[in-house]
């Protein structure tokens, strides 16, 4: 059984001394070039790495190796026995035993601020599985320990040990959470389901705090901020100084979806609820006119507004500042402008992924709420909104001079009537809510559209007539077939009722 006293003071006896020996010319040798070394002489150090793992109570071996070795690969093989004995041996350790190796491997991942990553990785996973471990028994005595460290740790400011504080709280999430990286200790899986809730109980929001108080440090927010508007606002500055790196970047914006649709106990009234929805609305304002939205973030920011207007409905929203609500028709009305302009330009270049048409479409549904309740806010610039989408839409769909169409192949005209009755009928339906808001402006114009279109295309059969030309020598006939085409797509849905779904 290990002692801490051995572990900071003995002295290696002989034989450790020439294992240890042993042990790190083989790891020489499976480190080395191919060329330097025969395939035989490979094989034995791998045997002799295999019979170290099957070492018995391997801990004053693991310390030996540890603070005696130089050799790399030495030290991650010390730290992966460790990580095995551990849960092999876990029964025959003593409480005391279990805090003083704990504390040990903290103390020294803390001391050795070289260690290659690996290594300090692998140490981190073995205090991760540990503490849950050990959190059966003592319902989280030593994790409340540990995390007191790590806020002390991570006090100091010192970068190194912030990373290694964030090491240690990612070892005990990644530890508790049912995912698989989750280490295999021997618990049931009850026991494990009944450790997990324990630690959302009573230390997960205490991780949280803590991990908001450091990104408070590092992003330093200028100005004086209350904390909770402090604690959104490091989420949404995180995201916009990693979002250049989209395998971060993603993550980070759905964590921003995720605070998007906030609810149940943790809003326990409505004014916590109106609150927590200013500060949110905000902070997202001040992000969007901070930046570009790019085709890739598409679908996170349409998921945002979706999600706010579904958990909070336009009975909540009415109760915002009037600027914010404001604010927030605003910029609602301008990505579903630029996402419809977008997802036309995907159409046009055939994109096999559509992103903004995904947007698009979600940024519709989130209007729908608004569009159907609208007598209970500012209904001026409801309408004002719902008239300027529906003019986008409009133009999106027309040819030059008109719209933005790009002109279509006379193959394509015969197969797409059925097509986009079909493919674009939730749009449709939307966009025809929105047409109905303004009725006084959208059937004029689809009136004096259609109107024009006909009048075009009589024009020109006549002239195809008089000059013994085919139809398909005359390309403006294309444009015109397509532009009434849509015209009566828009015109046909914009007296239909909404369907259930919206």
């Amino acid at each position: 059984m290990l002692l801490v006293g051995r572990w900071q003071s003995a002295r290696r006896p002989h034989a450790k001394f020439v294992m240890e020996q042993q042990l790190e010319k083989a790891a020489q040798i499976l480190m080395a070039p191919p060329d330097l070394v025969t395939s035989e002489q490979r094989h034995e150090a791998e045997q002799v790495f295999l019979q170290l793992r099957n070492t018995k109570n391997p801990f004053n071996l693991c310390r030996q190796l540890l603070e005696g070795s130089q050799v790399d690969y030495l030290l991650f093989e010390a730290a992966t026995l460790l990580r095995v004995g551990v849960i092999r041996e876990w029964r025959d350790l003593s409480k005391e035993d279990i805090l003083q190796l704990r504390q040990y491997i903290v103390q020294y991942i803390v001391s050795r601020h070289n260690l290659p990553h690996y290594v300090r990785e692998t140490l981190v996973q073995v205090v991760g599985i540990m503490v849950k471990r050990g959190s059966v028994e003592d319902q989280g005595e030593d994790r409340g320990r540990l995390l007191t460290e790590v806020e002390q740790l991570v006090s100091a400011g010192d970068n190194t040990m912030r990373m290694i504080g964030c090491s240690i709280i990612s070892s005990l999430m990644q530890e508790y959470a049912v995912t698989v990286k989750s280490t295999d200790v021997g618990l049931t899986w009850e026991t494990h389901f009944k450790a997990k809730k324990q630690f959302e109980g009573t230390d997960l929001r205490r991780i949280f705090h803590f991990i908001v108080n450091l990104l408070g440090e590092v992003v330093k927010v200028e100005g004086k901020l209350n904390d909770e508007l402090s604690a959104l606002l490091m989420k949404l500055l995180l995201y916009w100084r990693v979002r250049e790196n989209w395998e971060l970047g993603h993550h980070a914006l759905n964590c921003l979806v995720q605070l998007a649709s906030l609810n149940g106990a943790v809003l326990i009234n409505r004014q916590i609820r109106i609150k927590y929805l200013s500060q949110y609305l905000e902070c997202l304002f001040s992000l969007l006119s901070s930046t570009q939205i790019t085709e890739v973030e598409a679908l996170g920011i349409s998921n945002i507004f979706r999600k706010l207007l579904l958990f909070f409905p336009l009975s909540v929203l009415i109760a915002l500042p009037e600027e914010m609500l404001h604010q927030l028709v605003e910029n609602l009305t301008a990505l579903t402008c630029k996402f419809a302009q977008g997802a036309a330009q995907e159409e046009m270049l055939d994109y096999e992924d559509q992103l903004y048409m995904e947007a698009f479409e979600q940024m519709l549904h989130s209007w729908a709420s608004i569009l159907q309740e609208n007598s209970n806010c500012n209904s001026a610039q409801i309408k004002q909104s719902a008239t300027l989408i529906f003019d986008t839409y409009l133009k999106c769909h027309l040819a030059p001079p008109d719209g933005s169409r790009r002109p279509i192949d006379a193959d394509e005209i015969s197969e797409a009537v059925q097509a986009d009755r079909i493919a674009f009928k939730d749009q449709l339906v939307l966009i025809g809510l929105c047409g109905r808001q303004a009725p006084e402006h959208s059937v004029p114009l689809l009136t004096q559209l259609l109107e024009d279109r006909v009048g075009r295309m009589r024009t020109q059969l006549t002239h195809v007539l008089s000059n013994n030309l085919t139809i398909a020598e005359n390309s403006q006939l294309d444009h015109l077939h397509e532009d009434i085409h849509w015209l009566l797509l828009i015109a046909g849905e914009k007296n239909m009722k909404v369907l259930s779904f919206v």
